[in-house]
């Protein structure tokens, strides 16, 4: 586990270490041979290199920076003293700290759980999701293009896979991409227990029929042209089902990808939300947004924009493979306070992965494997 996220994370961690490398030095680095300005220009270089963002480098900056002072003053009082705290491990202090949020931390403590063992939890990939009031509806969100349909993919795996879920429902409520039921709906049919709700299926049938008689078929309630469907009947029919049938555990919404100029489209998210309320009390349970992380600072003004219009509980961050950004994590955890969930580390199910925030900074310093404790969770899936 720890090699795949220390691989996936190989170029945010380059970017680093090809300017501070040196700097960060050993165990035996002392901060009174390392600590001056000039090694703080460099750190702070390296830190927006990577996307850490401003705000957040100048936190970490001025955290490292007491700590320093306050050891030189030790070391005024006992220039014999040898227990010096390296470069590199005050750096990770500083990065650790800012995920010391109470929702992070909440899910930190459920990753480290035993899995499985609550019959009232779902357990997906030791992330638990309550079932108290069923089914437990996830809504995805987020712009064109990060991720989500394939996030819900791998996150249906990852469900199936814990063996703690009897059956899922997919709302294909991305009505305005052509290509995405399909997409979710070749998903679902490489996952037991899975089906899918897709009323497009519906409208092709219409419209064969209309060609067939050459009679137009009326079709109530479409409020948008640009809608074959609304994306709120697709969500009030899939959790009518759930409500239905009693072995449906989970309910995942896939919403069309949003720009964040698009007011509309923005203001469509908040109906299906209030639809998922209206389809049963207390819904969504969760509602996450997927994140490029190749766009590195842009995400968190995605983020602030969407949190205007729903609730956002948990973040799912892609792509992370592909990109020096990845340092935008650390911004997301100072800046937003949500809890990140999920990061993605390549193409395959086994690529997306729970996100633990001391594996990812010291993936980021290259900390070495041998060093630090294993998780009790890590079995390669």
């Amino acid at each position: 586990m720890f090699n795949r996220i220390l691989g996936g994370l190989s170029k945010t961690s380059s970017t680093i270490f090809s300017k501070i490398g040196s700097i960060l030095g050993g165990s035996s680095t002392g901060p009174r041979k390392v600590f001056n300005e000039e090694d703080f220009k460099l750190l702070e270089s390296a830190l927006l290199s990577s996307d850490v963002g401003n705000n957040t480098t100048q936190l970490l900056l001025q955290r490292m920076k007491t700590q320093v002072t306050n050891i030189e003053k030790e070391l005024e009082l006992n220039p014999n003293m040898t227990d010096i705290k390296p470069m590199k491990s005050i750096l990770r202090e500083e990065m650790l700290k800012l995920f010391q949020n109470p929702m992070q931390q909440q899910i930190v403590k459920r990753l480290q759980q035993n899995q499985g063992t609550a019959e009232q939890e779902i357990s997906v990939s030791l992330i638990p999701i309550s079932v108290k009031s069923r089914p437990t509806v996830v809504q995805i969100c987020g712009v064109n293009g990060s991720g989500k349909t394939t996030s819900i993919g791998k996150l249906l795996h990852k469900y199936r896979q814990s063996g703690t879920v009897r059956h899922m429902i997919v709302a294909a409520a991305d009505t305005v991409r052509a290509a995405a039921p399909d997409q979710l709906r070749s998903w679902v049919e490489r996952t037991p227990d899975c089906s899918i709700v897709d009323l497009t299926e519906s409208e092709k049938l219409k419209k064969q029929s209309e060609s067939a008689t050459h009679q137009p078929v009326k079709t109530k309630n479409i409020r948008q042209v640009s809608y074959k469907v609304p994306a709120e009947s697709v969500v009030y029919e899939a959790i009518q089902q759930g409500l239905r049938k009693e072995d449906v555990d989970v309910v995942f919404v896939d919403t069309a990808g949003r720009l964040q100029n698009q007011e509309a489209s923005m203001k469509e998210l908040a109906l299906i939300n209030e639809m998922c309320s209206r389809s049963r009390k207390g819904a969504p349970d969760h509602t996450w947004l997927v994140l490029d992380g190749t766009i590195g600072q842009n995400s968190i003004q995605q983020a602030k924009l969407f949190q205007k219009y729903v609730r956002i509980s948990g973040i799912i961050v892609t792509k992370l493979d592909g990109s020096a950004k990845g340092g935008v994590i650390l911004a997301i955890a100072n800046e937003l306070k949500i809890p990140v969930l999920y990061i993605g580390l390549g193409e395959s199910v086994q690529d997306l992965r729970p996100f633990y925030p001391e594996q990812f900074v010291d993936s980021i310093l290259s900390v070495t494997e041998q060093t630090k404790e294993k998780p009790q969770d890590e079995e390669e899936e």
